[in-house]
């Protein structure tokens, strides 16, 4: 077991295509509307584990119940469900990031539609890269990661999460998932 333990935390660098992000983003770009069609009604994983987290952001909060919950997903995609379901406390702000433009489209015509709703001035949508994500310490009261950061090779993941520890708010939350063991790279042609 310590064997295992000791080669999934093994961060030498493996080998990534010069271009993986932009290939990353043209990938999603062109898959977007079918990837969400398959991936959207297969949610309950990640809303269980959304529920578990927005219960534990309810509890801490009550102290300082008129105070606005930030919360920063990185990956949104479309929006939906997750982001959709944070939007949905009123005392919730969001700032939603995804490398692809696509998606983030979608997101805006589905979560900010044209005319002013519940929604507007409470989540901001940021399209890039999100290892090159700025923002001051201590700004959100949660980070949500689904199916996103996985998609960074090993040590950028360590690196992502050392922004993330930083722009935790004391008693911050993290919600992410990631792959048990390296993954292989391999390319496929399509």
């Amino acid at each position: 077991m310590a064997q295992k333990t000791a080669s999934a935390l093994d961060l030498k660098p493996q080998y990534d295509p010069p271009d993986l992000k932009s290939r990353l983003k043209a990938s999603y770009d062109a898959i977007a509307p079918r990837y969400n069609e398959w991936t959207v009604p297969h949610s309950i994983t990640r809303l269980h584990y959304l529920d578990q987290l927005l219960d534990r952001l309810r509890t801490a909060t009550t102290s300082s119940p008129s105070s606005l919950v930030s919360v920063l997903e990185l990956g949104c995609g479309c929006g939906i469900p997750v982001t959709q379901k944070l939007l949905s406390h009123p005392s919730f702000s969001i700032t939603a990031n995804d490398l692809s433009s696509t998606q983030l489209a979608l997101a805006r015509a589905s979560l900010l539609p044209d005319s002013p709703g519940p929604a507007h001035g409470r989540l901001t949508l940021l399209e890039g890269d999100m290892l090159a994500l700025d923002f001051p310490p201590a700004t959100f009261n949660a980070v949500v990661g689904m199916y996103s950061i996985f998609h960074l090779p090993r040590a950028k993941q360590v690196e992502m999460l050392h922004k993330i520890v930083a722009w935790l708010t004391p008693g911050g939350w993290m919600l992410a998932n990631f792959a048990a063991e390296e993954l292989v790279r391999r390319e496929v042609q399509n």
